[in-house]
């Protein structure tokens, strides 16, 4: 396994439509994550030659540990990696990060997914504009972003994506999370919009996959839309990564509570990784594939 997500915590000031805690309020956890306790076992984890710890939420900056967590993964020979609102590091933060060992920065564009409108938008790309600047002169070569894709956002998608290339702002873009259950009461998904809008769209992605090189993106997005491209065969969840919830509850997936393999604070480390190779299992022919965890998949 190569890299560990720490959820510290679900809260947010932020409200995306697009968050699947938003979305979905009963996944949200009442505590933050026992950051020292965590530290402790860190020994246990480094013996493993876990490269990566991504540490996210919720909003990762509102947890009062962030520092010396950043810190002690760094102490480890480990690279944390911050995900975070591009609005929420203030020059203080910023400051503390540098000097902890953060090595790279992945930020949200949230609020352009609720500034439908295109002056709104414009004005939202200005201020990002502004944040990245600020975000550079600590961290120069390691802050790229991620642009959620809603159906009121689609039509805009070129325009933004030239902004953000304009600025050396490297993005992935996924499209937003909303369950099949709740889709015919939203506005949020991409995959109901019109088969003309779909088109655009589509060109869009094509456009932005060439670009990247990730050529088999535009087959992801048609067969979430109407199973008319290939989905992917192997899924690496729970083999390369696994997901440390906010009580201390590791899962193989985001999006799979019922492939818990215990709790990383209070169970026998090696035990729980013996069994979270039992649940990869189940993860590895990617059937559980959607649009929650598309972004995933990018390699």
């Amino acid at each position: 396994m190569h890299s560990l997500f720490l959820v510290l915590s679900t809260k947010c000031k932020e409200e995306c439509p697009h968050c699947f805690y938003n979305v979905e309020p009963s996944r949200k956890y009442n505590e933050d994550l026992d950051v020292e306790n965590l530290i402790r076992i860190f020994s246990n984890l480094r013996e493993r030659n876990i490269e990566f710890y991504y540490l996210t939420g919720g909003e990762p900056l509102d947890h009062p540990d962030i520092f010396n967590l950043v810190r002690s993964i760094t102490n480890i020979g480990a690279a944390p990696i911050l995900l975070t609102n591009i609005h929420r590091p203030s020059e203080s933060d910023l400051e503390n990060l540098v000097n902890s060992g953060l090595a790279a920065m992945v930020v949200s564009l949230g609020r352009l997914t609720s500034a439908p409108i295109l002056n709104r938008i414009e004005a939202e790309l200005d201020s990002i504009v502004q944040r990245k600047a600020m975000l550079a002169k600590y961290f120069p070569d390691s802050i790229s972003s991620i642009l959620v894709i809603t159906a009121f956002l689609a039509p805009y998608l070129s325009k933004i994506l030239q902004r953000l290339k304009s600025i050396g702002l490297d993005t992935v873009i996924q499209p937003a999370f909303v369950p099949h259950t709740l889709r015919k009461d939203s506005m949020v998904s991409p995959f109901d919009i019109s088969n003309e809008e779909w088109t655009v769209l589509m060109e869009e992605i094509s456009n932005y996959s060439a670009d990247t090189g990730l050529t088999y993106y535009p087959d992801y997005w048609n067969y979430l839309r109407d199973a008319s491209g290939n989905a992917p065969k192997i899924c690496r969840m729970g083999s390369d990564s696994a997901v440390i919830q906010p009580d201390g509850s590791i899962h193989a997936c985001f999006h799979r509570p019922d492939l818990s393999a215990g709790n990383i604070l209070h169970h026998d480390v090696d035990d729980v990784f013996n069994i979270m190779s039992g649940l990869a299992k189940r993860c590895h022919d990617a059937r559980c594939f959607g649009d929650h965890c598309i972004s995933m998949f990018l390699e």
